[in-house]
């Protein structure tokens, strides 16, 4: 039995160490990426998971990215392409809103807006983001409201993780 546990305890050690260094290569990305859009007056805004990882780091030994989801606005898509394009970003060719890169096996998925909301709620809402570092995040109230309606959209439930 003790055997069992200690095997099941470094097992355990190994997801959340896999799970860490991941999420460390996704947050050095982000910050680069981020970085520059900063320097070109691109507001970059976590969605989601890795909103969260920003906002409590902590999460980064148990919260597995499976990707990176952001919000740019329309009039900086182009721009924020040319970033990711050149940190090695390639759009796909079936969802030009997703850009991967082969080296980092990173992806990430792009919105310019949040389907949900009316213009002048979006408007709105740009002027609500909350700057943590180099990012933006939603306002705790959005970002909730986001999550459940990810969750129910795309996934028909909501997930542990969130």
């Amino acid at each position: 039995m003790i055997k069992k546990i200690t095997a099941m305890r470094k097992e355990i050690a190994a997801i959340r160490s896999n799970t860490l260094a991941r999420n460390i290569l996704i947050h050095s990305e982000i910050e680069k990426i981020a970085q520059e859009c900063e320097k070109n007056n691109i507001k970059l805004v976590l969605l989601k998971g890795a909103a969260l990882i920003e906002l409590y780091p902590e999460y980064s030994f148990d919260r597995e990215m499976e990707d990176v989801d952001v919000l740019v606005g329309q009039k900086n898509l182009k721009k924020f392409l040319q970033i990711l394009n050149f940190f090695g970003y390639k759009q796909f060719k079936d969802d030009p809103n997703v850009c991967y890169n082969e080296t980092t096996g990173i992806k990430i998925d792009i919105t310019t807006k949040l389907w949900y909301l009316s213009d002048k709620e979006q408007f709105e809402l740009t002027r609500k983001l909350v700057k943590v570092n180099n990012v933006y995040v939603l306002p705790p109230q959005e970002m909730l409201k986001h999550i459940v309606v990810h969750c129910y959209i795309e996934h028909n439930y909501v997930e542990d993780k969130w």
